[in-house]
């Protein structure tokens, strides 16, 4: 259908702690099922991934099949009380930059979407969405020093 239609269905794996929302939950494997169905790819989302001791050796091998780049932080005070939470890029537990530098030196020239703004007052949403734009200019700055 998706190539009938001339679209793309994206997996996104997601992170054990959050099983019930799906049953991939590496790269790898989502890399598994795509590779079988037409018209698929990848979401790499940086907070369902970061935790896998392979997801670098798994970007090189699997770039091909990411489609978008979805970017947020996990939030050290929601890991410290056992529940799912969200920081701002560069204020969690998720080693961000090395994530997008691997990404990107494995070739993805595709987006990267912020992913914080889930459900937060409109003024929280503008602040979220500019430190995110600051963080990612820094980065990439640094980068191309």
């Amino acid at each position: 259908m998706a190539k009938a239609l001339g679209i793309t269905m994206v997996i996104e794996p997601v992170h054990p702690f959050i099983h019930a929302n799906g049953y991939i939950h590496t790269l790898r494997h989502a890399a598994r099922v795509t590779s079988r169905v037409e018209n698929t790819g990848i979401c790499l989302d940086a907070v369902h991934l970061y935790w896998d001791a392979d997801l670098d050796d798994d970007i090189r091998t699997y770039a091909d099949q990411i489609c978008m780049v979805q970017l947020a932080d996990f939030s050290k005070e929601a890991m410290a009380q056992r529940r799912w939470g969200r920081a701002n890029l560069g204020e969690g537990v998720v080693p961000l930059k090395p994530i997008v530098r691997a990404i990107d030196a494995a070739g993805f020239q595709g987006p990267y979407e912020s992913e914080l703004l889930l459900k937060l007052p409109h003024d929280e949403c503008i602040a979220a969405a500019r430190s995110s734009r600051l963080w990612l200019e820094n980065l990439w700055r640094e980068t191309a020093s």
